[in-house]
This record gives C-alpha cells, sequence and structure tokens, in this order.
C-alpha cells in the first residue's frame, strides 16, 4: 500500500512513496581484520560508491570470504550508500550497480539497498534520483555528527519520495545516461590528450625538434647544439633578484597588511592560475621597501609548499604587488629564455622528479630556492625555446577546450537533473 504524503504539487502520474517501501537494506562486509584483504573475492570499494554514481564493476578490492561466512553479495539493481564522511555534504552518497557480477560483495563502509522488483523503480533511474539535489538535501539534512557525519539506514528508509511512471523513468534515464556518455568521452579525450602531453614533454625536452646528434650529461643525453645546465642559464647573473622568494620575518606581522594597496601575490592565485584574484595588500611605504620581491610582467611564480609545481605566468596587464612567502619568483632573461617554455619545463615529469627527490621528505611537499637551483636539465637556444613551447601549448589549448566542454556538459546535467527528477519538465513517452 501507498503511504499517504502531505507533499504539494506532485506532477500528474507521479507517486508519492516512501525509500523503504520499495526494497531493503543489508550491510556490508562484517568481522574481516587486515589478514583478509588482498586477496579472494572482488568486493565494492568506499571510493567506487563516492565518486560514481554508476559502479565500474573492474575497481574493486579483493577479500578472502569462507563459504561458511554470513557475507551479503551484491547483485544487478543494488543501491550503495556511504554512511560516513567528515562533511554532511559528503555523506550518504549513492551509486548504483548496473551491471550482472558473480561473487562480489560490499565495502564495510557502506549499506545495499535492494529494490524488491523493478515495477515501481528501475536501477537507471535510481542511479539519477538518488543523486538528485532534492534526495541529496534530505540526506545532508539527517547527518549526525561533529567531527564526522555518519548516516542511518533506518533514516534512509523513512524519507520521502516521488517517482514518474516506469516509461518516464526509462526516458529520463535515457536522456541523463546519454549527457553521461557525453562527459565520459569527453574526459577520456582529455585523458588521452594529457598523456600525450607528457610522452611530448619527455621528448621535447630530452630530444628537442630535430635533432640527430646527442651528447652525454649527468642526466643522460640532449642535443648537441644544447647547453647543460638549470635556472641560472635562464636568467640575468648580475641580477641577484632573478629568482627570489617570497619575504620572511617582519612581512608576516598582522599589521603588514592593508585593505588598500599594492596586491600580494599568494600561492591560491597561482594554484588557481589567477593573478587577479587575492585579499591582501601591503602599502606603499613597505612596498617601496620590497624591491626584490615586486611581480613584473613575464615573471614566473611558483608555488613552494602544499601543491608543489604549480605555476603563473605574471600578464602584461598585471597589477602591481609583491609575492608572498609561499611563492618563489624568477624572472627569466629575455635574452636567452622563453617564459613559457620555462613554465612547461617547470611542470614536466623529469624535473618534477628531481624537484621531488631534493624536496624534504621526497614527497614533494615542500621547495625552496636551493633545491630548484640544484636541478639539471638541457638548455636549448632561445628560438627552439619557443618552437618547443608552442607546441606544448597547443596542446594545453586542446585540453583546455576540452576541459570547458566537460564543464558545460557537467552544467548541463546538473540543470537536467533537477528539472526531470522534479517533474518541472516532463519528457515524451
Amino acid at each position: 500500500m501507498q503511504t499517504k504524503l502531505t507533499q504539494q504539487n506532485i506532477p500528474n502520474g507521479w507517486t508519492p512513496t516512501k525509500v523503504g517501501e520499495l526494497g531493503f537494506t543489508y550491510s556490508g562486509l562484517r568481522s574481516k581484520n587486515k589478514t583478509d584483504f588482498g586477496h579472494g573475492a572482488p568486493f565494492i570499494t568506499y571510493m567506487n560508491i563516492f565518486t560514481n554514481s554508476k559502479i565500474d564493476k573492474n575497481r574493486f578490492d579483493l577479500v578472502d570470504v569462507d563459504e561458511e561466512e554470513n557475507q551479503s553479495k551484491v547483485k544487478y539493481g543494488d543501491v550503495f550508500f556511504t554512511v560516513s564522511s567528515e562533511t554532511p555534504e559528503e555523506v550518504g552518497m549513492s551509486s548504483v550497480l548496473l551491471d550482472e557480477v558473480d561473487n562480489y560483495y560490499l565495502n564495510s563502509f557502506c549499506f545495499g539497498f535492494r529494490l524488491n522488483g523493478f515495477n515501481s523503480l528501475i536501477p537507471q533511474y535510481a542511479r539519477y534520483l538518488f543523486r538528485g539535489r532534492d534526495f541529496r538535501s534530505k540526506i545532508m539534512k539527517m547527518a549526525q555528527g561533529s567531527t564526522r557525519f555518519n548516516l542511518s539506514k533506518d533514516r534512509v528508509l523513512s524519507l520521502d519520495i516521488t517517482l514518474p511512471p516506469i516509461k518516464e523513468q526509462q526516458k529520463i534515464a535515457e536522456i541523463m545516461g546519454t549527457v553521461d556518455e557525453d562527459i565520459a568521452k569527453t574526459q577520456e579525450v582529455i585523458e588521452a590528450t594529457e598523456r600525450l602531453k607528457r610522452g611530448l614533454m619527455q621528448q621535447l625536452f630530452t630530444r628537442g625538434i630535430g635533432h640527430t646528434k646527442l651528447k652525454e650529461t649527468k642526466i643522460g643525453q640532449i642535443p648537441e647544439g644544447w647547453d647543460f645546465g638549470g635556472f641560472k642559464n635562464l636568467v640575468n647573473p648580475d641580477d641577484k633578484n632573478a629568482i627570489k622568494p617570497g619575504p620572511f620575518g617582519s612581512a608576516l606581522k598582522k599589521n603588514f597588511y592593508v585593505e588598500k594597496g599594492f596586491k600580494i601575490y599568494g600561492q591560491e592565485q597561482v594554484i588557481s592560475g589567477d593573478a587577479f584574484y587575492g585579499d591582501y595588500y601591503v602599502n606603499e611605504e613597505k612596498y617601496k621597501e620590497m624591491e626584490g620581491f615586486k611581480v613584473n610582467a613575464g615573471d614566473i611564480l611558483i608555488s613552494l609548499v602544499g601543491t608543489i609545481g604549480k605555476i603563473l605566468i605574471v600578464p602584461g596587464n598585471y597589477e602591481k604587488g609583491i609575492i608572498n612567502p609561499r611563492l618563489l619568483k624568477i624572472t627569466p632573461d629575455s635574452t636567452k629564455a622563453d617564459s613559457q617554455f620555462i613554465a612547461h619545463l617547470l611542470k614536466s615529469d623529469f624535473l618534477i622528479q628531481q624537484m621531488s627527490q631534493k624536496s624534504h621528505g621526497g614527497t614533494m611537499n615542500i621547495l625552496n630556492k636551493g633545491m630548484l637551483m640544484s636541478v639539471g636539465f638541457g638548455v636549448p637556444p632561445l628560438k627552439e625555446q619557443k618552437e618547443i613551447a608552442e607546441i606544448l601549448s597547443a596542446v594545453d589549448e586542446k585540453i583546455s577546450i576540452n576541459k570547458k566542454l566537460k564543464d558545460k556538459l557537467n552544467l548541463l546535467k546538473k540543470g537536467l537533473m533537477q528539472d526531470l527528477l522534479s517533474g518541472k519538465v516532463r519528457v515524451n513517452i
């Protein structure tokens, strides 16, 4: 019997019900210890559920399960919910198994929901229903905790939902599935182009363009016409501020910062790739004292802490300012170095590997000027630097175009989900 709800504006032909009237829950793996994992039968991981609305059956871990154990096996059409998270916004994330599997289990930090049948709710629609804005809003309100948030299975079963007829569910799921396929294909193009770029970088920074004669160096072979050196070869040796970390000491005092004045370029701006967003400024008097820390067009700013290797080239229309202590500034010598070439070089795997080995703990979480200066690489002539930079920038542009397309598709998906799952927009069936 359907539950009578007081829900207003129910779309014509849609049926109000409770989650618990559609099926039942079951627990993930129980009574397991560390030695049981890494071998045996596959089980669906927490992150597989958290990151996917549809379970990737090829993404699993292994667990040893005896035949006499009373462990629940998953099957086609099951819905899985995460039960714990650090924030209420991330608790109760769902994913649906849309593949036939054999002898698969569920991790301990999630629970399964098995439909009584597919006459009221089909799995393909459930994939979007339980990730929709309205349902997620209800889940977040139910999250319990302070430092970690948890979700009760019984409370999920008590939630009210409204379901369209099966044929309408199928049509909505088809529409949403098409958008998801486009998003996935776009992501595949992005990943393939990024792989291409990594290969190109390795080739271009060690073999250059069109060279046949090579010479041996400390890092391996490079073209004969190149110099072997480091960042000191790319800056003016007479400029003591050409490679400069941000100011320390008095610069960190609270009264150093003012509401208006000259911008302080921070790590956040470098990581986001935008030089024009910041909340901190230095007054004119302090600015005059910070000659070596001032930002110029063409300067390269490098993140030193946390997200190492993130860089920003200061544009020609930059706002006057200085760098903060979490950044390092490189001012290239324009007669022998190209800023774009240096920027790409700083992102190359072989250079990042060198810097990672020299960073504290080898985890690439802290970098300093000394570590950067100790890195060695081949230095092409300026003309070839620009040619290499143009090739890699063209690949970057393709990646950027596809990332923007993916963002647009995700925005389209968000709008479609809200319109179709609420019945605001009806589909023809």
